[in-house]
């Protein structure tokens, strides 16, 4: 077939397109080296599809020499007799459909949709001096006559409509020249104010407006507004243009144009390119990545109706020339190394290397140069992670990229939106980060600027968008703006990331040279400051955990150290006698420096006692719950060398380790004297839960965990005159504290039993008969105490300080605290056990902010640091999530027994050595650091850190069950240990919940064993194939009722239980023989529960909340009920 253009006419196109004059040399040149941008090429394409030959922009781009293009056209012309003549029947009162970016920008005014209830929509204002307004608003008149889209109404039914008439033919004028300046300023920002964002009545034919403030004699503002229903960017230059023209030259007409918008539509989804741009995006659209997630300060789908502000800053045109001509060096087009600059800037601020980028495109038909209307497409480009090394080659990877998904844009990306809403149910916004580049000609001319002025303010809105980055030409030069919805993001955030990409910018247009380089986003010198830190002092070196403990046995013989719930007391020097005489005993039995011991003794005193024993001898103590199930415990002494056990004997027989009884030291004297310990050395090593199944354990020198005792201290005030009830159990680092921070001050600890250790009731009678002064616990266990307080209408007056941890710490616990103890002072903290118990405090003010979610991480203590890392291990800017990194004195030695674990997880950075902790974080702009939760299986749950991988493995190994995810299930303010179960035989019968937890049992602690369980066929996953934890823990929301089906409460009493249980629990009934705790509840809801049952009158005699656990159903409850009203001897176990 026979091309529809010559060779010649080939030349001349290019040189006229590309503004060059025509000589020989063009057909020599690289055309991209010489400035071709991307969007002359697409005019290129345009001209050449109009004359009947189909080129792909990408391939012209690829080969940028005249002679490739002319072997190209010839080998791709097709006839001009085969193409189509279009129908141009239609007459202008006829609907025709909207475009499929037309169709977005209307739904997006819908106020139900996410970010939406705003027009798309561009405003200017031009300062000039006087205006014939009469003659102007002839001129917007024969303007709109001209375009007929400016005469366009939009129906509900999604269609649009040409009008015979504008809505209105008349400018809209505002006199304020009588007025004095601040009265003028005020109105000016009246006028701003209500037509930069305005909502166009477009269902009535309003799509644009012209207004002129009169300021003075020689000073007006001429304001326009437009809807982009009707109009994209080449639009609105013709607009400008038109109007400058008939403003000028009343007798100028427009040239009839055959073309045709809907005829227009209808063809395109007939052509070829678009069936073969849907069988692309449909191959692709599975790995397509999701939208950047930038840091939030509240969510979207909150913000009603958002309000755009905008950034600028104008390149002029000897930096944009330099800019450009670089570009073209090296065979890149400016709009790219724009995007390329902007793509590296989000993948910092979000920490994410694979994202999805909305970038408009702005190629018109052919025929329709000189047409008013709306011809955007969205072009979706996907971001990932760019392996190339420099700036440059990663510029050309996404150049790349961008000419791959270009080929195939016939398909828009708003049609890939909604096909991504439709297989993806999300609420998230699809792709709201835009790069938006016009900058082939001024969007204002010269003639316009000598008529009207020059540029004084610019904005735009977009529903469903977050960030707009638009990139227009002026007279001036470049000017490069973003449009953001500012009301969702941190305060100075959208600053930063500005300056940021303005800095990077820079940096190109200074170092030509340098483009092979990376592209350093941020200044190393902006995390200077958190690094300041490591400056700070820690604890002197010379101390251990126990030698203020021994010394305060001489200094204060007498004063009451350690006091048992049960009422035995001990004072400083009894204690530390009993210390002594066990040390000696280990001393015979072979104990000496260095050795890890392990202790395993029920609560009291004797752990403290075993504790200070061991320490004293130079060894180091390794906890062991009575709890621990016996494999568990080999696990332990196995990784941990442990060749000694101090217990109370009883049936546990472990290979190689001698088990020494605590109460065989009164047969001892106590040790005469030992040698110094040295503070490096270790003291404690605290298993927590690992990936594989196999416990790990950290361990602690003195030196460390004293520089985190002797700050806190210092900080809130701990002398000899406080007291603490010691909540936690020996295993959790927490009584680190407990027994080293109080003791080593001169105060006194009270010790629960193994009795009373979840027995609210038992602490408030505790915390008030001893005036306990000091709380340190995890937020759960102090609500717990706050409800107990609140249900028996206490006070706990004698509360002074209060140290949170180890969990989230939920914002209304502030204020619940004043209420109950109104001379407390709350002091959050937080870390890691491999930080040494805390690493950062944050000491909490009322009122609560309420944007918080929970109370934040803080500042780091004395002596140690903090990072937030990204994936790649660089700082994180203000506001951005990363891995949390520990550094400083606290740091641990590492795991004991597991070189390869503590080798992945310490690490060296700034010479300074730093635990990588596995949670997220984040750094406010003030320096403050917000906890996010973890990244991994890993959680806090009740305190104790768990590996979800852990308790999965144990129930895998069940009998029957084929696959398991645990999860934690948060529900009305307290959480739940939950697993999801798939059996080998879907068809077979339920396992009974007691035969799960039997089986598990010899692997777990009683904390890791869940309390409720599901079953399917399938584990939930996500759409990215991983396991979806957050899917799983919503089943544990559904039908409830169905774990046994619903039997009615039968009786006055079981009406009554079930009431008080739906106030409690929610929902709105219970079955009488579904458990308490599987149908939602926990210790907290009980405590609840139980005082409302006393308050109901239900019951004549004394009700704990044990009874919960021995009669668990309203069937059951109502019963033992029944028998105390009856006078019926009750026995119930203690928890």
């Amino acid at each position: 077939m026979k091309s529809e253009i010559t060779y010649a006419e080939l030349c001349r196109l290019v040189a006229e397109i590309g503004e060059y004059s025509y000589t020989a040399d063009i057909e020599n040149i690289n055309l991209i080296e010489a400035g071709f941008e991307s969007l002359k090429v697409m005019l290129i394409s345009s001209e050449l599809k109009r004359r009947g030959i189909n080129v792909r922009v990408s391939e012209l781009l690829k080969k940028p020499y005249l002679a490739d293009w002319w072997k190209i056209i010839k080998m791709q012309s097709v006839s001009a007799e085969s193409k189509k003549e279009m129908d141009r029947s239609r007459t202008e009162t006829m609907e025709f459909p909207l475009t499929d970016v037309q169709h977005a920008y209307w739904v997006g005014r819908n106020p139900n949709q996410v970010m939406g209830g705003i027009s798309c929509y561009l405003y200017f204002e031009f300062e000039c001096g006087e205006i014939d307004w009469q003659r102007l608003s002839k001129a917007w008149e024969n303007v709109q006559y001209l375009h007929s889209s400016l005469r366009t109404k939009f129906l509900e039914s999604g269609t649009q409509v040409i009008q015979d008439k504008p809505y209105n033919s008349n400018i809209i004028i505002y006199d304020f020249q009588q007025l004095d300046e601040t009265e003028k300023k005020e109105k000016m920002e009246a006028v701003r104010n209500e037509y930069s964002h305005k909502v166009l009545a477009v269902e009535r034919g309003e799509v644009a407006v012209l207004i002129l403030s009169v300021i003075g004699k020689n000073k007006t503002i001429l304001h326009f507004g437009i809807d982009l229903l009707v109009a994209d960017l080449k639009s609105i230059k013709i607009i400008f243009s038109d109007l400058e023209r008939v403003y000028n030259d009343c007798s100028f007409e427009k040239l009839p144009t055959p073309f045709s918008l809907e005829e227009h539509m209808n063809h395109k989804e007939k052509e070829d390119s678009y069936r073969k741009a849907a069988a692309y995006w449909k191959e692709h659209f599975a790995t397509l990545p999701e939208a950047p997630e930038l840091p939030l300060k509240r969510v979207y789908q909150s913000v009603k109706k958002p309000v755009f502000k905008r950034k600028n800053f104008m390149l002029d045109k000897a930096d944009w020339d330099r800019f450009a001509a670089n570009a073209a060096k090296n065979q890149v087009t400016p709009a790219m190394i724009l995007l390329t600059i902007y793509t590296q800037i989000i993948e910092r601020y979000s920490n994410q290397s694979d994202f999805l980028m909305n970038i408009p495109l702005f190629n018109r038909p052919s025929g329709a140069e000189g047409e008013v209307a709306d011809f955007t497409n969205i072009l979706l480009l996907p971001v990932k992670s760019i392996e190339e090394r420099g700036f440059i080659a990663k510029a050309k990877r996404i150049q790349e990229t961008f000419l791959e998904s270009l080929d195939y844009s016939a398909y828009s990306g708003v049609k890939v939106i909604r096909d991504i809403l439709r297989s993806r149910p999300t609420q998230k916004l699809v792709a709201p980060i835009v790069f938006s580049c016009d900058c082939m000609e001024p969007i204002i001319t010269d003639e316009f600027a000598g008529s009207f002025g020059k540029l004084k303010y610019i904005s735009s809105q977009t529903p469903q968008v977050l960030i707009d980055f638009q990139v227009m030409r002026f007279p001036e030069g470049i000017l490069l703006s973003w449009d953001t919805v500012e009301d969702v993001f941190p305060k100075g955030f959208i600053e930063d990331m500005f300056s940021a990409y303005i800095e990077c910018l820079r940096w190109t247009i200074s170092n030509p040279d340098k483009w092979e380089e990376e592209l350093h986003v941020i200044s190393e010198t902006k995390f200077a400051e958190r690094y300041s830190g490591i400056n700070t002092i820690g604890v002197k070196q010379d101390l251990c955990l126990h030698e203020l403990v021994f010394r305060n046995a001489t200094d204060r013989s007498s004063k009451t150290a350690v006091i048992e719930g049960a009422g035995r007391t001990l004072t400083y020097y009894e204690l530390c006698k009993e210390a002594k005489k066990l040390a000696r005993l280990l001393q015979l039995e072979g104990v000496g420096p260095g050795d890890k011991v392990a202790v395993r003794l029920p609560r009291g005193a004797e752990q403290i006692i075993s504790v200070l024993s061991i320490l004293l001898l130079g060894a180091c103590y390794v906890p062991i719950g009575m709890n621990q199930p016996d494999k568990r415990i080999e696990k332990i002494v196995k990784r941990a060398g442990i060749r000694y056990m101090v217990s109370h004997g009883g049936h546990l027989k472990l290979n190689r380790v001698n088990i020494i009884d605590v109460n065989d030291r009164v047969k001892q004297e106590a040790i005469s004297a030992n040698g110094p310990v040295n503070p490096s050395s270790s003291a404690y090593v605290i298993f927590t839960s690992g990936t594989t199944g196999e416990p790990k354990g950290v361990e602690i020198s003195h030196f460390s965990a004293m520089n985190t005792i002797c700050d806190v201290n210092k900080k809130c005030g701990i002398s000899e005159k406080d007291s603490l009830l010691a909540v936690s159990s020996l295993e959790f680092d927490l009584s680190v504290y407990d027994i080293f921070g109080i003791l080593g001050t001169g105060g006194t600890i009270v010790l629960l039993d193994e009795a009373s250790k979840t027995d609210a009731a038992q602490w408030l009678d505790l915390v008030t008969r001893y005036h306990i002064t000091c709380w340190n616990s995890v937020p759960f266990l102090l609500r717990m105490l706050l409800e107990q307080a609140q249900a028996e209408e206490m006070n706990l007056q004698s509360l002074k300080t209060v140290l949170l941890s180890g969990d989230w710490i939920g914002t209304d616990l502030p204020a619940k605290l004043a209420d109950v103890a109104p001379n407390s002072e709350l002091t959050a903290l937080g870390g890691a056990t491999e930080g040494s118990i805390w690493s950062n405090y944050y000491q909490v003010k009322l009122p609560v902010p309420k944007e918080w979610v929970s109370i934040p991480y803080g500042t780091p203590l004395d002596g140690q640091l903090y990072r937030v890392v990204d994936q790649r291990g660089r700082d994180c800017p203000d506001w951005v999530p990363g891995e949390l990194w520990i550094g400083g004195i606290g740091v641990a030695k590492g795991y004991v027994g597991d070189e390869t674990t503590t080798n992945n997880k310490f690490v060296s950075f700034k010479n300074i050595r730093w635990y990588k902790t596995g949670d997220m974080g984040r750094f406010w702009n003030d320096g403050i650091i917000e906890f996010l939760g973890r990244k991994d299986t890993q959680v806090k749950f009740r305190g104790y850190r768990i590996e979800l991988g852990e308790i999965e493995a144990a129930i895998n190994r069940a009998k029957g069950i084929k696959s398991s995810v645990a999860c934690i299930v948060s529900e009305g303010g307290s959480q739940k240990l939950c697993a999801f179960i798939v059996k080998n035989d879907p068809d077979s019968e339920l396992i009974q919940d007691e035969t799960i937890n039997q089986s598990i049992s010899s692997y777990l602690p009683l904390y890791m064993v869940p309390s409720e369980y599901q079953y399917g066929k399938s584990i939930p996953l996500s759409a990215n194939g991983k396991v979806d934890r957050k899917m799983v823990a919503e089943l544990f929301f559904k039908e409830r009722q169905v774990v046994a089906g619903y039997e009615k409460p039968q009786g006055a009493i079981e009406e009554e239980l079930e009431r008080l249980w739906i106030e409690v629990l929610g929902s709105t009934k219970y079955s009488r023989d579904i458990s308490f705790f599987k149908a939602g509840g926990d210790s907290l809801k009980a405590i609840m529960l139980i005082d409302k049952i006393k308050k109901s009158h239900l019951v004549n005699g004394d009700l704990g909340t044990a009874i919960l656990v021995n009669a668990p159903t309203i069937r059951e409850l109502a019963s033992q009920i029944q028998m105390i009203n009856q006078g019926a001897e009750l026995t119930i176990d203690t928890i």
